[in-house]
C-alpha cells in the first residue's frame, strides 16, 4: 500500500474508530425487590412481593454537586429507559419517567423521579435505601444484592409529589420491607461490537480497493 493511499484511508478510519468508541455503552439493571403495601391501577395490595426494574444506559449517566448541609453532596443520577414493577403476580410497565441516584457523601441510593440529567431532571425520591456500600457506588459499577432494609412508612410514594403512572393506572406504595438493591453485570450494546468490527472492515476494504486503483 503507498503511502498516499495510507494518508487517505487514515482519516476514514480514525472517523469510523471515534464512531464506534462513542456508541460503546452498557445497558444497567437496576433491581429493587421487598414486600410492600399500596395500589396500582384500581387494584390494592397488602404485604406483598414487588419487583421494580429499571434499565438505563451508562452513558447517560450524569454527576453533579448539590450544596447539601454540613458540606456539598456528590450525586450521580440516571434515567431510565425502561422500567417495570411486578407485584402480587402482576406485571406492569412504568410510564411516567424514574431513574436511579445515588448520594455518595451520605451513602444513600434511590429510585426517584428523574426528568433529565444534572441537579434539574431530579425530582422527589421514592425509595430511600442506606448503606456504606453507597459511599463509592457511581451507578456504572455492578453490585451484588445490597440490603434488605425496612423503610417503614413511605410519605412520597404517591401522587403528592407526582405520580408514578403505569399502563394500567398510577403506582402507590405506603409502606415497604425487607427492600434489597442489586445491580447485576453490565451487559456491552450488541451495536457497539457490531459498528466497531463493522468500521474496521470498511476501513480495509476502502484502502484494497484504492490500492488497486492506484496499479491499474
Amino acid at each position: 500500500m503507498s503511502f498516499r493511499t495510507l494518508l487517505r484511508c487514515l482519516p476514514i478510519a480514525l472517523l469510523l474508530l471515534l464512531g464506534a468508541h462513542t456508541a460503546f455503552a452498557d445497558t444497567v439493571t437496576y433491581t429493587f425487590t421487598g414486600d410492600a403495601s399500596g395500589s396500582v391501577g384500581s387494584t390494592s395490595f397488602t404485604n406483598s412481593a414487588f419487583t421494580i426494574t429499571v434499565t438505563a444506559d451508562t452513558s447517560n449517566i450524569s454527576e453533579f454537586t448539590l450544596g447539601c448541609v454540613p458540606t456539598a453532596c456528590t450525586i450521580f443520577s440516571v434515567e431510565g429507559s425502561t422500567a417495570t414493577l411486578s407485584v402480587d403476580g402482576l406485571t406492569t410497565a412504568i410510564t411516567s419517567p424514574i431513574g436511579v441516584f445515588d448520594n455518595q457523601t451520605v451513602d444513600v441510593l434511590g429510585l426517584s423521579r428523574i426528568t433529565g440529567s444534572g441537579p434539574a431532571g431530579l425530582g422527589m425520591d421514592l425509595l430511600d435505601l442506606t448503606s456504606p456500600v453507597f459511599g463509592t457506588y457511581n451507578l456504572s459499577g455492578s453490585l451484588s444484592a445490597v440490603g434488605p432494609f425496612d423503610m417503614g412508612s413511605l410519605d412520597e410514594f404517591n401522587c403528592s409529589a407526582g405520580c408514578v403512572i403505569t399502563s394500567i393506572g398510577n403506582v402507590s406504595m405506603t409502606s415497604a420491607s425487607q427492600v434489597t438493591f442489586t445491580d447485576p453485570v453490565n451487559t456491552p450494546e450488541p451495536t457497539s461490537t457490531l459498528l466497531l468490527g463493522t468500521g474496521l472492515l470498511a476501513v480495509v476494504g476502502l484502502c484494497l480497493k484504492a490500492q488497486a486503483k492506484s496499479h491499474s
